[in-house]
């Protein structure tokens, strides 16, 4: 079986695409072996699969003897190479093209594109099903020049009435809302699909993502023939519970949110990524892949001064009476420059400030970071002001992060203090005091907590916001029964708990995902009151109501994802 890097032609205009001539191609078996020249399919059909022999199986007897002709081309996208139990259908297809590629729908169907000769191409999942018929429509659209793709008749393989209303539905989307899905056997045009890109490499929504950039190029015939869609993921999920779910993860999309972040719940907590390679942490001393996703510090931008050296983690009898002696005694001169271990305590504490246009506000808040703090990283999150270089001024660690986001700021500044004991998170925006981290060091230090939180006490805050904590919090008390009453940044947690939790949001969930997480794992969670003020500056979240909803919808979703596959496991196992 061959393997078939990706590759993609360049964009060009589908006039010009149109103009190029159809080549007589030769046709070759699996052996390698040329055959007569013989002109081009009308339609190369591609089947991705990913560990799917028994569907494999049940599909080929029904498109390969249509190739016999020639105007029927086969081929069969692999995305495990490991996988042996292709090769006695390999033996029994010989006339089918058999190829590898990496994992990935989107990746595997563009490798079969790649290899295909057809002037038309069908993506076929390898548990839909075509009927009697399709040959001739796809030739009735040859015909149609404006015509640059299409899709046949969604229908499940299942004889109950509530198989029979959501076909009703999927009819009514495509009708309404021009968006079939890849289980419909979504068909472009050669010279169309070449000249949108082919697919997207995303996680999910790939088919949804390529019917919208290929309708700017011609019209998008929905075919009334039927393909059968195997019923199963609604027969295992739930009929109602599964057509929610999607409905949902389409809203959700286009509402902005990644495909990579709506593919956890869709196909559970196990998300193939062919990007990063995740692994739990090795040690106390290992930066973990799972968290990092695999990112280097070249990667994540300029850091201002070297990486402490390793410490050792000491844990005695009167640890908590050395702390309280290094609050009172330990001078604030030097302390942010360079991560340092004071002498009469040992543990480490890092605290981690993302920043995004704080220049007003960054200054006072590292000012007033306590002595307790052995390193103060300031995450530059895509500033377009002085935010950086009044850090750097102040002493702190400055690491660029410019791709935007709470959570992928966090990620960067937990990767340059992988040596660090105790993680302490803090706003940038001077609306908490930073003078009180010692309430929320110190149950951790004792060995009384391994998770704290600090519960904002005030009435400053704006009722959008203060709306939005409340509804959160709630839904997770409800959802874990848990009993937090804030969501608050300003917080410390235990650095092996941390890498525990694998923490992956990379925006406005990440305080939520780290609580529901570290309910979930069992830890030890104290909730500290702490004093809040008015910010300096203007909000980016609050402070305009597009902004609001954008970190609201996030929150919810965020609260759905983890409770979606908890609920998984529950029901499915552990390997759900």
């Amino acid at each position: 079986m061959e393997h078939v890097p990706v590759t993609r032609a360049a964009c060009v205009p589908l006039s010009h695409l149109a103009k190029r001539p159809q080549k007589a191609k030769f046709c070759a078996t699996n052996s390698g072996d040329e055959t007569l020249a013989m002109p081009t399919p009308l339609v190369s059909i591609v089947v991705p699969v990913l560990r799917d022999t028994a569907e494999l199986a049940t599909l080929l007897p029904t498109i390969v003897p249509q190739s016999a002709d020639a105007a029927v081309e086969v081929i069969v996208v692999n995305g495990d190479s490991n996988d042996s139990t292709l090769k006695c259908l390999a033996d029994q297809y010989p006339g089918v093209r058999w190829v590898s590629s990496p994992p990935g729908r989107g990746q595997q169907m563009n490798a079969g594109a790649d290899l295909a000769s057809g002037r038309w191409l069908l993506f076929l999942h390898a548990d839909t099903r075509l009927t009697s018929g399709w040959i001739d429509e796809i030739q009735a659209t040859d015909s149609l020049k404006d015509v640059v793709g299409g899709a046949f008749r969604f229908t499940l393989d299942s004889p109950r009435l509530i198989a029979r209303i959501i076909e009703w539905g999927v009819a009514w989307r495509v009708r309404w809302l021009g968006l079939p899905y890849g289980d419909q056997a979504v068909f472009a045009r050669r010279v169309a699909f070449d000249a949108v890109g082919g697919y997207r490499c995303l996680e999910l929504m790939e088919d949804v993502d390529f019917v919208r950039r290929l309708r700017p190029h011609g019209r998008f015939r929905c075919l009334n023939v039927p393909v059968f869609v195997s019923a199963r993921r609604w027969e295992r999920d739930g009929w109602l519970r599964r057509s929610v779910s999607n409905i949902g993860l389409a809203v959700l999309y286009f509402a902005g949110v990644s495909p990579r972040s709506l593919a956890r719940p869709y196909y559970g907590p196990a998300v193939p990524d062919a990007e990063h390679h995740r692994a739990s942490r090795a040690g106390p001393e290992t930066v973990s892949p799972l968290i990092f996703r695999g990112r280097t510090p070249a990667e994540l931008g300029e850091v201002d001064t070297p990486s402490s050296s390793a410490v050792s983690s000491p844990h005695s009898d009167d640890i908590c009476s050395r702390f309280s002696v290094q609050w009172s005694s330990k001078g604030r001169n030097g302390r942010v420059a360079g991560a340092t271990q004071d002498p009469h305590f040992g543990l480490l504490v890092a605290v981690i400030i993302p920043a995004l246009d704080e220049e007003a506000a960054i200054g006072q808040v590292l000012a007033e970071v306590p002595a307790c703090a052995s390193s103060v990283t300031v995450v530059d999150n895509g500033s377009i002001d002085s935010t950086g270089n009044r850090a750097r001024a102040a002493g702190a660690v400055v690491v660029s992060e410019p791709r935007r986001g709470y959570g992928r700021a966090c990620l960067a500044g937990l990767l340059t203090n992988a040596e660090a004991d105790i993680v302490v998170f803090l706003d940038a925006d001077c609306s908490d005091y930073p003078e009180e981290m010692r309430e929320l060091i110190e149950p951790i230090v004792c060995g009384t907590a391994d998770f704290v939180l600090g519960d904002r006490q005030g009435s400053w805050r704006p009722w959008q916001a203060r709306v939005g904590t409340v509804l959160c919090v709630a839904l997770i008390n409800l959802l874990w029964g848990t009993r937090y009453h804030d969501l608050g940044p300003f917080r410390a947690i235990r650095r092996m708990s941390l890498d525990q939790l694998g923490m992956v949001d990379q925006t406005w969930g990440w305080t939520i995902e780290m609580q529901i997480k570290a309910a979930e794992a069992g830890l030890r969670t104290v909730e500290v009151p702490v004093r809040q003020r008015p910010r300096i500056g203007h909000s980016k979240i609050t402070g305009t109501l597009r902004g609001t909803l954008q970190a609201g919808c996030r929150m919810l979703y965020t609260i759905w994802s983890l409770w979606y596959i908890r609920t998984a496991r529950y029901i499915w196992g552990s390997d759900a």
